[in-house]
């Protein structure tokens, strides 16, 4: 039975961020947000619709997205809270290579757990109400997400990685688990429940009901990466692989030229699954939290060596 990790930071000789009135903060990080996303999303209001359905729009869409709906108010809101921005967003402290392994292989392994969980959210009853709503909002995100990824090339190939993997990535660990969950554990709320809150609030903000589910599940194992190792670039690379590996399977979709989305399929074989499919999502579980216990432990072994 390993004791709880400490709170404070992984690495020794850097002082913890004195982080002063985090309720301000979190404000200025929600309000940075809307009043960059208002001035991004002017911009297919005034274009012509033949530009703005188009993958080169979209893809500079998500570039600005990036930058300024998500990097921008993570900085403006660590500059305000504390003099070390960096050590806040936990930006500063290099992974080690055997924490980005692990990193990298439980997200691997927990694929097709992951992925059952989006054919058990999906089939989810709704009421009619949400379920018409969400129907038709659904569908204007798969649109969107097929004609960001769109293109056959390994010119289109790298634009995807590099915009929704990489990027997203980055922009979006910043805002939410950089950022956000760092401004819930400072207002002195359990570790647990800012990890789960923050995983939450990032699942409800992608509006997607049939992917609440595995993204919030994601978003706490990110958040988890990132109070146990005490980096954020571990919870980026989870992050990056995980977009990059959706890319590379729409990439590889387009080529072959299937017109079926990701939910259809899904949904079409929620009832077929089969005692093989069962047992893979089993096996996949078990490998996932066996990956998760032996990173905790390299974690806390590696506090206790340094400190």
């Amino acid at each position: 039975n390993l004791p709880p990790l400490p709170n404070e930071r992984l690495t020794l000789g850097k002082p913890a961020p004195i982080v002063r009135r985090p309720g301000v903060g979190m404000a200025v990080l929600f309000g940075a947000m809307l009043i960059m996303a208002s001035i991004v999303g002017i911009l297919p209001m005034v274009l012509p619709e033949h530009i703005v359905k188009t993958t080169a729009f979209m893809r500079i869409s998500a570039v600005l997205q990036n930058i300024f709906v998500f990097i921008v108010p993570a900085l403006i809101a660590a500059f305000v809270v504390t003099r070390l921005p960096a050590t806040f967003l936990k930006i500063d402290f290099k992974p080690t290579f055997r924490t980005l392994l692990f990193t990298c292989a439980i997200l691997v392994v927990s694929m097709p757990f992951l992925n059952f969980t989006v054919v058990l959210n999906s089939a989810l009853p709704l009421p009619e109400w949400l379920s018409s709503a969400t129907d038709s909002v659904e569908e204007m995100a798969d649109n969107s997400i097929q004609l960001l990824l769109g293109g056959t090339s390994i010119g289109d190939l790298v634009m995807s990685i590099l915009v929704i993997g990489v990027l997203t990535g980055i922009g979006e660990e910043l805002f939410f688990r950089g950022a956000m969950q760092g401004l819930f554990s400072s207002m002195r709320m359990n570790r647990h429940v800012a990890v789960w809150l923050t995983a939450f609030i990032f699942s409800v903000m992608h509006f997607e009901i049939y992917g609440i589910l595995p993204r919030m599940l994601l978003g706490a194992y990110f958040g988890y990466l990132i109070w146990w190792t005490g980096s954020i670039w571990n919870a980026m690379c989870a992050h990056a692989l995980n977009n990059s590996i959706v890319a590379v399977a729409t990439w590889l979709n387009n080529r072959s030229a299937e017109a079926e989305t990701e939910i259809e399929e899904l949904e079409a074989t929620l009832a077929s699954y089969t005692a093989i499919d069962y047992f893979f999502v089993v096996v996949s579980l078990a490998l996932t939290l066996c990956g998760i216990y032996l990173l905790y432990r390299y974690c806390f072994r590696n506090r206790a060596k340094q400190s």
